[in-house]
């Protein structure tokens, strides 16, 4: 008997072809590798599934507060438009029950509206004014001149 097994022989064992037929190598290593790699790409698919649950949750999250935000929105809207309406009712009870002093009104407004105007249009009108009273003072110190002087030539 020879003293080392030929690989042809060890080839053809039960084992071997087990292995074989399973799609691995006959070494126990490999195998431990297939199981490791499993074992990482179930962490993983774990990890990730976990990570996909917290983003779903986040988004949900979101999506209520969205919610919640639109309806509020809604709500604060309606509530513009009841307000809205309120304050024509009120315009509309005011021109009638103020309708005869609305010329008053308007002439008020417009008062108010152009005091500045009207201010500087006052100036003007003193300064004018107040220039026609020197020229009337002038005119009038002439005319005394001419009548001394038609009085003097007469006489």
């Amino acid at each position: 008997m020879p003293l080392f097994r030929s690989k042809s022989i060890g080839a053809q064992s039960p084992r071997f072809q087990y292995d074989m037929k399973r799609g691995g190598s006959p070494s126990r290593e490999s195998s431990k590798k297939k199981k490791k790699e499993e074992i990482s790409k179930a962490t993983d698919d774990l990890e990730r599934s976990a990570l996909l649950r917290v983003k779903t949750e986040e988004l949900e999250k979101k999506i209520s507060q969205f919610e919640n935000q639109k309806d509020s929105l809604s709500n604060r809207i309606l509530e513009l438009e009841n307000m809205v309406e309120q304050v024509f009712e009120l315009e509309a009870r005011f021109a009638t029950t103020f309708a005869p002093y609305k010329g008053e009104r308007q002439r008020a407004s417009f008062l108010a509206r152009h005091e500045t105007q009207i201010s500087k249009f006052r100036k003007k009108l003193s300064t004018a004014e107040e220039s026609c009273n020197q020229l009337k003072q002038e005119l009038c110190m002439k005319k005394d001149e001419l009548l001394r002087i038609d009085c003097a030539d007469k006489a």
